[in-house]
């Protein structure tokens, strides 16, 4: 089973007078407001059963594979562009953005073989979910001159967010059964994969909010937000198990989960470049705030119950997490004159919570001689949390 969904939006309003910069634009208010909704919800699932029996013995295979890839890809701007003079009262740009993906995929396989000459069975189950959220959330005001000194605007407001948020849910389940009088042979393996990404090491995700090569002459305040909120969660778990019986028995089991998850953005808010800002009140503001919520389990189980056996079981579970944000909140090559406060805030919260137990268990029983039991028992937990905040 391969489910497969994507999304790819563009979603803009804004006043460009790039043409013809020498245009004017009078109003009551200005508002430009661009808002972005996206949603994918995926359920992906595969079950195979198989059998073999015979009077001379009997082999059986089955495998259940599941997958479910996911991609949002978005941008949203709000945005005035070389408008030489605009006349107004208020003026309100906003950039908003909202992505949600949820993944749930589920594999089981099942086979058993028997028969007087012994049974051969073999197992295998896979499931992986992989979702990735890209875009861009902008506002801003470029090279364009809001108000005189003799005439105002009003408040001026030039804000962008975004808030993504991924989920995977996989699951992987597999047995084998293989038995007879001549012997029995048993191997059994269960994986589950889940990779979220917001943002890409090449494709991050960004948040700005600007203004840039403008004169701004505005009655209220100036404020520029950006702001992002991420949330990543992922419960991964994998199990197999293998039975071998008869004159003779081998029974291998093997089951491994892996989780990973990356964050990677730019969240930007700035004056820049500026001749003249004049406001009663300025902010500039960046916020960034990051959760990540990761369980991984594995369990294999193998048993052999023969006079000669060998059996062997091995969990690996690992996880891995990645945040990787960049802030900026500044006022740079520009001419400020606040008649109130002057604020420059960059906030960053991360918060990462794991959670990996990996657990194996062989089981032998003889009555002519030893049982060779083998167990491995593997459970890896990386958390690395970088970036930088200006």
């Amino acid at each position: 089973m391969n489910a497969t969904n994507k999304i790819y939006g563009d979603v803009d309003t804004y006043l460009d007078n790039s043409g013809d910069s020498s245009k004017a634009v009078s109003a009551a208010s200005i508002t430009l407001s661009s808002s972005n909704t996206s949603k994918i919800t995926a359920d992906a699932g595969a079950a195979s059963l198989a059998a073999g029996f015979g009077a001379g013995g009997g082999i059986s295979g089955s495998v259940g594979v599941s997958l479910a890839r996911n991609t949002v890809d978005n941008d949203t701007r709000a945005y005035i562009n070389q408008v030489s003079q605009i006349s107004s009262g208020a003026v309100s740009l906003n950039a908003a953005t909202d992505n949600t993906v949820k993944a749930v995929s589920v594999a089981a396989s099942v086979a058993a073989a028997g028969g007087a000459g012994g049974g051969i069975s073999l197992s295998g189950a896979g499931a992986e979910a992989n979702n990735e959220i890209t875009g861009t959330a902008a506002a801003y005001i470029n090279s364009s001159t809001l108000g005189t000194s003799a005439s105002t605007v009003g408040q001026v407001d030039v804000k962008a967010s975004n808030t993504s948020s991924a989920e995977a849910t996989v699951a992987a389940v597999s047995a084998a059964v293989g038995g007879g009088a001549g012997g029995g042979v048993g191997i059994s393996v269960g994986a589950a994969f889940a990779y979220n990404n917001i943002g890409t090491s090449g494709d991050r995700l960004i948040v700005r909010s600007y203004v840039d090569n403008s004169e701004i002459y505005s009655s209220g305040t100036l404020t520029t937000d950006a702001r992002s909120t991420m949330n990543i969660t992922a419960g991964v778990g994998a199990g197999s198990m293998a039975i071998a019986a008869g004159a003779g028995g081998l029974s291998l089991s093997g089951s491994g989960v892996s989780v990973n998850n990356k964050v990677y953005g730019d969240v930007d808010s700035y004056i820049a470049n500026s001749t003249q800002i004049t406001a009663a009140g300025i902010a500039v503001k960046a916020y960034s705030k990051s959760v990540i919520k990761a369980t991984a389990g594995a369990a294999s189980l193998s048993a052999s119950f023969a006079p000669i056996g060998f059996t062997a079981s091995i969990a690996v579970s690992k996880i891995s997490n990645l945040v990787d944000i960049n802030m900026d909140s500044d006022i740079r090559n520009s001419t400020i004159t606040s008649n109130g406060a002057l604020t420059v805030e960059a906030d960053a919260n991360d918060d990462v919570t794991t959670t990996g137990v990996a657990t194996a268990v062989a089981l032998g029983l003889a009555w002519l001689a030893p049982v060779w039991m083998w167990t491995v028992r593997l459970t890896a937990i990386s958390m690395l949390k970088c970036g930088t905040l200006h």
